[in-house]
């Protein structure tokens, strides 16, 4: 009790995961939550969270109290993830909307420590084997139809990712 009163431990909440999850996607959305550096999240990063929470955390996790979570559990879940075959990356997008509720919760007195802090993660390693040389991309779009040479070329010399090609217009 003593530890309690002094505020170097916390008695439980009963918030659990699923809740605490929701009222700070909504936090989000209305900009009254903000990033570590002050501003709003971006409206691609709170698609992203809310993806994650939905597909794999909240089914897994979404019942427990928050103060229930623990490191351990954390390290089971991804020991689960990864059994599942997920890339290394998905785990890590999986457990960044887990980092932020709870860097939330800590800095709110709702729990005593951030679980997902100091989880071990499998390694992200890149996939690009190798990047075709200026004459080899040259010769790559002359091969190509007429009308196909400038998206592709676009790709090959501006790096951009397939979504952001499929934005332009």
């Amino acid at each position: 009790m003593r530890g309690i009163r002094r505020g170097t431990l916390r008695g439980p909440s009963g918030v659990t995961l699923h809740d605490a999850a929701a009222k700070w996607m909504a936090g989000a959305r209305d900009v009254s939550i903000r990033n570590r550096s002050g501003d709003i999240y971006k409206p691609s990063v709170i698609r992203s969270y809310e993806a994650s929470l939905k597909k794999r955390v909240l089914p897994a996790l979404g019942g427990h109290r928050l103060e229930s979570i623990g490191r351990l559990m954390m390290h089971g879940y991804v020991d689960t993830l990864v059994a599942e075959g997920l890339d290394p990356s998905t785990i890590r997008n999986t457990l960044m909307p887990l980092r932020v509720v709870y860097r939330r919760a800590v800095s709110r007195g709702v729990v005593a420590s951030n679980p997902v802090e100091g989880v071990e993660l499998p390694a992200v390693r890149g996939r690009r084997d190798r990047i075709a040389s200026p004459g080899e991309a040259k010769r790559l779009l002359e091969a190509l139809p007429a009308q196909d040479q400038p998206i592709w070329a676009t790709a090959i010399y501006s790096g951009r990712r397939a979504d952001e090609l499929q934005a332009l217009t």
